[in-house]
């Protein structure tokens, strides 16, 4: 049971990581180099990365789990900037 636990969250894990640095790429790409790229994957990333950890058998440090949610572009920093731009876009076009 514990190898597949183990395998369950390597599997999870890669899958989060692998989603987390595209959502960088594409942030990288978008908003520093200011060119067309696709939309980043929301919540993807930091969730698997969130789930594999948690399955990690006898993991010192589960009660981190949080972290994955802040690593990933398409989580916390992604969601708050663009909530900012809105709010930013919004007070622009009603003059204030």
């Amino acid at each position: 049971m514990t190898y597949i636990r183990y395998g369950l969250a390597v599997i999870l894990c890669g899958l989060g990581l692998w989603i987390t640095i595209c959502n960088w790429i594409i942030f990288w790409v978008c908003y520093i180099r200011k060119s067309r790229h696709s939309s980043w994957g929301p919540l993807l990333g930091g969730l698997f990365l969130c789930i594999g950890f948690l399955m990690i058998p006898n993991n010192p440090y589960h009660h981190l789990w949080w972290i994955a949610f802040f690593i990933d572009w398409g989580c916390i920093p992604g969601i708050a900037y663009t909530i900012i731009v809105h709010i930013i876009r919004i007070r622009k076009k009603s003059g204030k």
